[in-house]
């Protein structure tokens, strides 16, 4: 399969090459050998028909789909909670990150701004807290996924995003 291109783990889909695979269901994908089953444990394999993903856990086998953002195309900062799938997002010219990070996009932070941010952002909706250092995870085991990060431009959205440019992701100053 020349549209594959193994790479520490991941596999890509060139949709160049065979744009017909993009068409067919993930079904048909899995049963024509398409998308593999689960490799050894901390492991995913990953597909990307287009600018979907498909993403199948090593861990558990379960197949997801997710997109990838670039963060520094965007002007973007974000980090994953470290006990479920989601994921944190703000712009880097937000007048409070702005505030906490002195004028610095979220790509050359240093370890103290960056704690200081981390103490900043709401909680995570289901526990957990949002640390720069988390790594994407699976929605069904919620272990950790670190073949989705292997590029720090990058974010993945698996399940929930929250999108500090439609609402507050900043904690309410203390009183």
């Amino acid at each position: 399969m020349s549209a594959l291109i193994a790479r520490v783990g991941v596999v890509r889909h060139n949709p160049v090459h065979d744009a017909a695979c993009c068409r067919r269901s993930v079904h048909e994908r899995t049963a024509s050998g398409g998308l593999p089953g689960p490799g050894p444990a901390q492991s995913m394999e990953v597909r990307s028909p287009m600018s979907d993903e498909i993403a199948r856990c090593g861990h558990c086998g379960q197949e997801t789909h997710f997109e990838r953002f670039n963060a520094r195309f965007g002007n973007q900062g974000f980090m994953y909670c470290d006990s479920d799938p989601t994921v944190v997002t703000w712009n880097s010219y937000d007048p409070e990150y702005s505030e906490l990070s002195g004028d610095s996009h979220p790509w050359m932070l240093e370890a103290a701004v960056k704690a200081r941010i981390e103490a900043a952002v709401i909680a995570c909706p289901n526990g957990g807290h949002f640390r720069f250092t988390a790594l994407p995870r699976c929605p069904k085991c919620h272990l950790e996924l670190p073949e989705l990060s292997s590029d720090a431009s990058y974010f993945v959205v698996i399940a929930d995003r929250l999108d500090g440019e439609r609402s507050s992701i900043w904690r309410a100053p203390p009183e």
